[in-house]
């Protein structure tokens, strides 16, 4: 495996191990989204492909950071819809002052 597909994989295992904490680190998902994207961008860069088997990991980790992030994505909208309702409520009885 390449230094760039190991340092991808690094990243992912503690991308992943962020997304699957009980209490999530906003900037820690982003500062390691950051990196991943940088080190895609490396790998993009290479002169051959990278090899198959790794390669292939590769993209099912970033199938289950996806899907990890669409998880962590709906849970935040539906926790953050009663305050947005209540911002609404306190904008309306605003217009009556």
């Amino acid at each position: 495996m390449s230094q760039d597909l190991s340092r991808l994989d690094t990243i992912d295992k503690h991308l992943l191990a962020v997304l699957t904490a009980s209490i999530m680190d906003v900037d820690e998902i982003s500062r390691l989204l950051n990196e991943r994207r940088q080190c895609l961008e490396e790998i993009k860069m290479l002169p051959k492909p990278p090899e198959g088997n790794a390669w292939s990991s590769a993209l099912r980790r970033t199938k289950r950071i996806v899907n990890l992030m669409e998880i962590y994505r709906n849970t935040v909208a539906v926790q953050a819809r009663p305050f947005i309702k209540g911002r609404k409520l306190v904008q309306t009885y605003k217009k009556f002052e």
